[in-house]
């Protein structure tokens, strides 16, 4: 027996459906059907009896004191229903959107369940039962909650709006076409302003998004970018780029191809054909102008040059002729 009730007559109105609530506060019925027992204490009761087809046979009643399947099981069933409220949860949340862009979400799900799992709209996703989130760029997120516990499971989701994201700057750069740099923003938030830092003669500050820039001078640049927006600015964000080959790229004749680059023992450089490497010179400098001393010789067609005793770094060896540079090569030494 999951669960009786007692109904008194002076509680039922002829002619009409009387709900009864059952005495306990949760009744779990793991599997199975319902049966529905009925005991008539007193003479002349009338039940409300459905004889139309299909008949449910889940209707006992007891007889000379012990329970017995109802009398008349397969011609009809008495018009008692139990209203079913299922025992898995039902999800609900709150989101204290105050704290923008930090939301503090609050699980208010009942029927007790035992596990949570949110999914924030961004990729991110939890199974606290009351998550924080820290959203890094303003928008519409949908959340959802999903909860679960031993007989079944629910979920609910909400749109979101984050408006109050202070951006935060990233970017990377192309070095293909030294001295010329061509910078891409990739900072977050988004940004609508940016505030470039090149460490050039241009001045410290560049205020356009994807800047394309020629340095003046050989050197290590410490370039840093800040990303703005109506909630704030971000902290900067610095890269050091190398700066090499001014001052000799309207002298070259010949690229070299170097193999490997990177390298660290040892770099072979094809050697072009038209060049009379009996009237040549070679010299190894850094990216910086300053000249390397370095194990560098000739092997059939190529050059081949010993890294073993470099520092690791950009580096360009020079082939004059006299005054004149013929060939150059750019090597990193890893």
């Amino acid at each position: 027996m999951l669960d009786s009730v007692f109904i008194a007559g002076n509680s039922i109105t002829t002619g009409q459906y009387t709900s009864v609530d059952h005495s306990s506060a949760n009744v779990v019925i793991d599997s199975g059907g319902v049966y529905l027992l009925w005991y008539m204490g007193g003479a002349n009761i009338q039940l409300g009896r459905d004889l139309n087809p299909p008949i449910s046979r889940r209707t006992i009643e007891v007889i000379a004191g012990g329970w017995g399947g109802y009398r008349d099981l397969l011609t009809e069933d008495f018009l008692m229903g139990i209203k079913v409220d299922y025992a898995w949860p039902r999800a609900a949340f709150n989101a204290l959107k105050g704290f923008d862009p930090t939301i503090n979400f609050v699980d208010m799900s009942t029927n007790d369940p035992t596990s949570w799992y949110w999914t924030f709209g961004d990729g991110d996703t939890s199974t606290s039962q009351n998550p924080s989130h820290d959203y890094l760029e303003n928008g519409t997120y949908e959340v959802c909650l999903a909860v679960a516990n031993p007989y079944g499971s629910d979920t609910v989701c909400d749109s979101i709006q984050i408006n109050k994201v202070v951006p935060t700057a990233f970017f990377v750069y192309s070095d293909t076409a030294l001295p010329q740099i061509a910078f891409q923003d990739q900072s977050i938030g988004p940004p609508t302003a940016w505030e470039w830092n090149l460490a050039d003669t241009a001045g410290p500050v560049v205020m356009v998004q994807n800047p394309v820039y020629t340095y003046k001078h050989n050197g290590s640049r410490h370039v840093c970018l800040i990303a703005k927006n109506s909630n704030g600015n971000s902290a900067p964000y610095c890269e050091d780029i190398e700066i090499y080959g001014i001052g000799i790229a309207e002298q070259l004749l010949t690229k070299l191809n170097v193999r490997p680059n990177p390298f660290s023992d040892v770099a072979y450089i094809d050697l072009p054909e038209d060049l009379d490497m009996s009237r040549i010179s070679t010299r190894l400098i850094t990216s910086n102008g300053s000249r390397v001393q370095a194990y560098i010789r000739r092997k059939g067609s190529q050059l081949l040059v010993d890294g073993s005793n470099l520092s690791p770094g950009q580096y360009i060896l020079e082939l004059s002729e006299g005054e004149n540079i013929k060939a150059f090569a750019r090597l990193v030494v890893k």
